[in-house]
């Protein structure tokens, strides 16, 4: 089997041949550096190869074989011996290897003659040396090639002998010995390679469908895709009911990986310059983004820790062999959003980059899958994963990807509609049954704090969060589409967690929970797609899906991921901490500072989170330990044991001056001065867990009707101290000895204290904490050293000083110490009772099960420069608020007064929100403004620009004077007049909300 080629490169009387015999890629090239004539090409020369794809296959005696080239002759294109063929044995030599004498093909510089004998002709590249035309300086001349493979038998009956021969075609190489060879064999290699894959590209995740809302000056993206689509549900890759849904990676396959699938990854939405950008223009050779095309407006993926995503492929500019890297996506690794804004122009050039109304944008969105069975090696290519990166090629109905046009507009779409919320506009949502904050920072409504003050209760059982502070993240997507009514989220967790406790430690399972919404009164409700182990925004729409078209549209968005406990990601920075501050309500009286924690040899070291694992000591007498907690070498195996704060996350809480209970110093020596924990028994830490930590908030306020009944706790150092020098020789941590105080105050402003002995130790934290997860009021008390008369140390009174040391021990201010206890209020009775002592044993168990319900500490000092009020106009200076939040999974909850049989979630979440207020408002509402002003409605149409002053940014070219007319109702007749009243045109327009009008056109 024979190809016979003429190829008449440009000029036919110019070419040289070649080939590579491990291809099996015949070649034929321009002999010099310049194509003359007519046909010619010029300087920018391309090249031309022949191979065999798939070759015949023979029996040699063992198994089938199939063979690749077997023989590369050429002739000329005249009439001399190494001419053209005249007979049909002048042919069959030319396929097999011998000259029309019946001669030999040789290593000779033209074949025939001296030399060694060989089937394969001028095997060398021009440009690295070898056997080659030019190596052996021939004369171009108009070359004939003939490229065979065989002999084979064909033999009646047998499966047939399929072969396919095709030709690749490379531009601009040049001629002579700058003909490199390079470029043809990596587009042979390509060619292979598809014909290998039956010209099939990997087909990534098609195209989402999309669907633009226009505001003012703004654009509001949401993203789904169609049941047809491959990437349904955000399926590729993942549901494997379907074979639509699997897109294989051969080359996986062929490496015996078990990876084999693309899956979906993540989407980007690309600004083009234009209306005339296709999106073969969006990448440039190099696989970068051609930023003069096409700009990325959005992209988000999947929270997997995937965030750079590169292909590797053949560059014959550079090397024939080498892979180069082409970066395709940094990914934001944050998780999918199924909704966004654009209120930017990408390729403005003013000062302003803002969108502009009336004007027309152009954008594409594609998806893209990953696969990456196995890093990219060098030495190893084709073992490697080449092709990580596949994007969509068609949209979900398999139709060309499609430009979307879009225009913003100040009229909302309706010029009669009235709306009430924006993009990202929260909601506030009520918690019903269940715990947990996803990860959000969340803040209750004031009423619901109110409530949670208020006894017998202490709490809000059904506490409100602020709209965008909630536990679920759910937000206004189209303000158009809200529809009015009461909502309810139900999250569905795994069977297994059958028995409602307080708070399921871990909470629910995520891979195997779920969630819906369902609107109260109705049988609409909209199911989760996936599980809640990601990220994964959901906008609130439903389609029909026999029509394909909206069968429910809310104009919102909700995700719901499971969220971490506090310590989970010991040594990750997210381990937890969401946020914390500070709010005064005065911003120019930040009365409120405190001890920042600081690492090593400090004697600020009292949050003893990070990874210290050298036990130092910052003394001489071996007292005060420099090491952080659990990090211990164990005795079994010499592994470490690391601390649940690795990366020192929980010291950061309040610039470090707050801190969990759990990583609070136990090393209570004297000399050392920072120790806030109660005992050294570590079952303490460990039964009082960072992982138990919840959100808080520590009010201060002056009004004295919302402070805290509280035990106060010794603070004097007294470790190993028979008489210490505190009030009445109270030990450590407990109840101070000194007559309780009530609030109660002399004309001065000095305290009254109580003569009830009952009343001993107990005073009023000015202010309150609340547990913002459950709603509860939470247990808060203090601290005071007695023996430091000059930092208030001994009035029971939480006023603490501004003095840091004194004489180089710690004072800090009084160690006015704040704990917060996981218990609901009750005034500090049972915490009293417990610490009501007379000892100095780390040991002893009422003090130990008591130290054991606390939740937070804290080491605050007086502000340098600001002074606290007296006692009878409430100390605090300017109310203020610590928030402290931490990252709760989704739990299950039963509130403390709730009958469980009660319960309609099985105690795991169930929130309701309400979208009255939120819901746009038509002509004739009374809610609508426009109602009883319609004189303000028609003002709204007008001209833009006006006035006009030669050019307006409708114009397509700079011959064009166009303004638009804006803000037109569905059906609108346009009458335009001159100045003296001469009626020069009338336009009936229907459906869109403007008109282009040329100026300067008659009726």
């Amino acid at each position: 089997m024979s190809t016979w080629s003429d190829a008449d490169l440009g000029y036919a009387f110019d070419d040289f041949v070649g080939c590579d015999t491990a291809r099996g890629l015949g070649i034929l090239y321009n002999g010099d550096g310049y194509d003359e004539g007519a046909q010619g090409y010029g300087f920018e020369i391309p090249m031309v190869g022949v191979d065999y794809f798939k070759g015949p296959k023979y029996f040699d005696g063992t198994k089938m074989v199939e063979l690749k080239m077997t023989a590369f002759t050429y002739y000329n294109n005249d009439w001399t011996v190494t001419g053209n063929p005249q007979k049909k044995s002048d042919f069959y030599g030319f396929m097999t290897g011998s000259w029309k004498d019946g001669s030999l093909f040789t290593t000779a510089c033209n074949a025939y003659g001296a030399g060694t004998q060989t089937k394969f002709i001028f095997t060398g590249d021009p440009c690295k040396g070898g056997w080659s035309e030019v190596s052996c300086n021939n004369t171009p001349y108009d070359r004939r090639f003939i490229h065979s493979s065989g002999p084979f038998p064909l033999i009646p009956g047998a499966e047939p002998n399929d072969i396919t021969i095709g030709a690749v075609w490379v531009p601009n190489v040049g001629g002579g010995k700058s003909a490199c060879f390079t470029k043809i064999q990596a587009c042979d290699d390509k060619a292979q390679d598809l014909f290998d894959n039956q010209f099939k590209l990997p087909f990534g995740p098609q195209a989402p469908h999309v669907t633009v809302s226009s505001f003012d000056k703004k654009l509001v993206f949401d993203i789904n895709n169609l049941l047809s689509s491959n990437n349904y549900e955000e399926g590729y890759g993942t549901d494997l009911s379907q074979a639509k849904y699997r897109e294989v990676s051969k080359r996986a396959i062929s490496n015996g990986s078990i990876d084999t699938l693309y899956k979906f990854e993540g989407y980007i939405v690309y600004q083009l310059k234009d209306g005339l950008v296709a999106l073969s223009d969006i990448r440039a050779k190099d696989g970068s983004i051609n930023t003069d095309k096409a700009r990325i407006a959005f992209q988000c993926d999947i929270k997997n820790g995937i965030k750079t995503i590169i292909n590797y492929e053949i560059d014959p500019s550079v090397s024939g062999s080498q892979y180069i890297p082409k970066l395709m996506i940094t990914g934001a690794d944050t998780g999918i959003a199924h909704s966004f804004q654009l209120t930017q122009d990408l390729f403005a050039t003013g000062t302003s980059k803002n969108l502009v109304n009336y004007k027309t944008y152009y954008y594409v969105a594609i998806a893209y899958g990953y696969n990456n069975f196995k890093d990219f090696d060098a030495t190893k290519p084709d073992s490697s994963q080449l092709i990580q990166y596949v994007e969509s090629r068609t949209d979900g109905r398999e139709q060309p990807i499609s430009i979307i046009e879009a225009m913003p507009t100040a009229a909302n779409t309706n010029i009669y509609v009235q709306t009430y919320a924006d993009y990202g506009t929260g909601i506030q949502l009520k918690k019903i049954e269940g715990i947990g904050n996803g990860g959000n920072d969340i803040d209750l409504t004031e009423e619901s704090e109110m409530e949670a003050l208020q006894a017998p209760n202490y709490k809000s059982l059904t506490p409100v969060y602020k709209a965008g502070k909630t536990p679920v993240f759910l937000q206004v997507v189209n303000p158009n589409k809200i529809q009015p009514g009461d909502y309810e989220i139900w999250v569905k967790a795994d069977s297994s967690y059958a028995n409602p406790t307080t708070d399921t430690s871990r909470g629910a399972y995520a891979p195997l929970t779920t969630w819906f919404i369902n609107k109260v009164g109705t049988q609409d409700t909209i199911f989760s797609e996936r599980n809640i182990l990601n990220f994964n925004e959901k906008y609130l729409r439903k389609y029909d899906i026999q029509t394909g078209l909206p069968e429910i549209d809310w104009g919102l968005s909700v995700n719901l991921k499971q969220a971490i406990r506090p310590g989970d990601n010991p040594t990750s920075l997210d381990n937890g901490l969401i946020t914390s501050d500070v709010v005064f309500e005065d911003i120019n009286n930040k009365w409120l500072t405190g001890v920042a924690d600081e690492d090593g040899k400090s004697y600020q070291n009292w949050i003893r989170a990070g990874s210290e694992f050298s036990n130092e000591f910052m003394d001489n007498d071996n007292k005060c330990s420099t090491i952080d907690f659990d990090n211990t070498l164990t005795q079994n195996n010499g592994a470490y044991i690391g601390n649940l704060d690795q990366m020192n996350t929980f010291e950061k809480v309040l610039n470090g001056t707050f801190s969990p209970y759990y990583f609070a110093s136990n090393i209570n020596n004297e000399a050392c001065g920072f120790g806030l924990m109660f005992g050294s028994n570590s079952n303490d830490r460990k039964l009082n867990s960072i992982y138990s930590v919840q959100s808080i908030d520590i009010v201060f306020t002056s009004d004295k009707s919302l402070w805290s009944r509280c035990p106060v706790i010794e603070m004097t150092e007294t470790q190993g101290i028979a008489s210490p020098a505190s009030e009445g020789g109270a030990f450590k941590y407990n109840l101070r000895k000194h007559q309780g105080w009530n609030k109660e105050f002399d004309e001065q402003g000095n305290p009254v204290y109580s003569t009830n002995p009952a009343d001993s130790g107990m005073s009023y934290f000015p202010g309150y904490a609340i547990n913002v997860e459950t709603g509860e009021r939470l247990n808060i008390y203090f601290g005071e050293a007695s023996f430091d008369k000059g930092n208030n140390g001994r009035d029971l009174i939480w006023n603490p000083t501004s003095n840091f040391t004194s004489f180089g021990t710690n004072v800090w201010g009084g160690k006015h110490i704040i704990y917060v206890a996981k218990t609901k209020y009750d005034g500090g009775q049972q915490f009293a009772s417990a610490i009501k002592k007379n000892t100095n044993s780390p040991q002893d168990l009422d003090m130990r099960t008591a130290y054991r319900t606390l939740m937070w500490v804290g080491v605050p000092l007086l502000n340098s420069g600001f002074q606290l009020l007296n006692v009878k106009d409430g100390i605090i200076p300017t109310t203020t608020r610590l928030r402290i939040r931490v990252s709760r999974p989704y739990s299950q909850h039963v509130p403390d007064s709730t009958n469980i049989g009660s319960l309609r979630n099985n105690a795991w979440p169930l929130y309701t929100f309400n979208t009255n207020d939120l819901a746009p408002a038509k002509l004739g509402e009374s809610k609508n403004d426009y109602t009883s002003d319609k004189k303000a409605l028609l003002k709204r149409i007008q001209a833009v620009p006006n006035p006009y002053y030669a050019y307006s940014q409708y114009e397509q070219t700079r011959v064009d004077t166009r303004v638009k007319i804006i803000n037109l109702p569905a059906k609108a007749t346009i009458k335009i007049f001159t100045i003296d009243g001469t009626l020069i045109r009338t336009i009936n327009q229907k459906r869109r909300n403007y008109k282009l009008y040329r100026l300067g056109y008659k009726e």
